[in-house]
């Protein structure tokens, strides 16, 4: 059985759908550091803002535990598709 998903657009997103994808733009994007005893110097996430071709946007986080398979990968102005 081959598994193929979906592009979906940013307002079309539903919870539980697992098998679609979005393309977007990062407009956006910030560190937030962790300022934690134990996490100093270290960050506790990734903020973005993220717009589709239709204009919708929305705001998304790569937590803590993402951040150093991701941050190399993701800058401003990038256009994403997630997985």
């Amino acid at each position: 059985m081959n598994w193929k998903p979906t592009k979906r657009e940013i307002g079309d997103i539903k919870c539980g759908i697992c098998n679609s994808y979005v393309e977007a733009k990062v407009i956006d994007m910030w560190k937030i550091e962790d300022n934690t005893n134990s996490g100093v110097g270290e960050f506790y996430n990734i903020e973005m803002i993220l717009i589709d071709e239709e204009g919708c946007v929305i705001q998304a986080t790569i937590g803590k535990c993402l951040i150093k398979r991701w941050e190399d990968k993701i800058k401003k102005w990038s256009f994403i598709q997630n997985y």
